[in-house]
């Protein structure tokens, strides 16, 4: 199913993740350049899924760029990984006895962009510590193939472009039109994070950090039609 839908220009998808078992899900284009593999995690402690780029096809990616990628996907993964393991002893002295056998984290990913000289995947976190529920995270990562180097939000729109302004008009324009009123959105950050994807640019945020939990991670979707006068032409969306 499209993550846009045809009917708006930018469309909200409110919905816990809950990690698929099945991760990389969704690779882009019929002849993606990059082939996703990933490295396999598994203990009493964790279950991951890191992804990592086994190759290109054709080969036209050179070695260098995708070792600099591979390197920095895992450095992001064994950051989260080795955060959890650090407060695991915790978890444990204080989780009630009959939950502890079911203490864990998860780790999975899903290919959002693999097209030309372009990179975007998440990484996904679900984590049960005790109480009525788990909780979670989705880190974006999204890479310049041509030089390795990672892609902020900042480099998808032209140098002095006002894309903050522009953002903040549509997702307030949205969260109206869907009538969320438990929503507390404050604008766009410095450190915003996002994810590309072959219909649009994906604006998100964490549990808690604009709406209740039970929204989990609300997700505005802008159609690159809709950013077309102030996107970066080096990215050749």
């Amino acid at each position: 199913m499209s993550e846009l839908a045809a009917a708006g220009r930018v469309t909200v998808i409110l919905f816990w993740t809950m990690l698929a078992l099945m991760p990389g899900a969704a690779a882009q284009g019929l002849n993606p350049p990059l082939i996703i593999g990933h490295i396999i995690i598994d203990d009493a402690q964790v279950t991951a899924y890191i992804p990592r780029i086994l190759g290109s096809s054709p080969t036209e990616i050179r070695p260098e760029i995708v070792e600099k990628v591979n390197q920095a996907i895992l450095r992001k993964a064994k950051l989260d990984l080795a955060s959890f393991r650090a407060d695991w002893d915790g978890f444990v002295r204080t989780a009630p006895e009959h939950t502890r056998k079911h203490l864990h984290y998860w780790m999975s990913y899903a290919v959002k962009l693999n097209r030309e000289k372009l990179l975007s995947l998440t990484i996904e976190e679900y984590y049960y510590t005790g109480g009525a529920h788990g909780d979670g995270r989705v880190w974006g990562l999204s890479f310049d193939l041509e030089s390795g180097r990672s892609i902020k939000l900042a480099d998808v729109f032209k140098p002095g472009a006002d894309f903050h302004g522009r953002l903040e008009s549509l997702i307030r324009s949205e969260i109206a039109r869907r009538g969320l009123t438990k929503y507390w959105f404050d604008g766009i950050k410095n450190d915003q994070q996002f994810y590309l994807t072959e219909e649009g640019l994906v604006i998100y945020f964490q549990p808690y950090e604009i709406a209740p939990w039970v929204y989990g991670v609300p997700r505005f979707i802008v159609s690159y039609q809709e950013l077309s006068d102030i996107l970066n032409p080096r990215l050749r969306f």
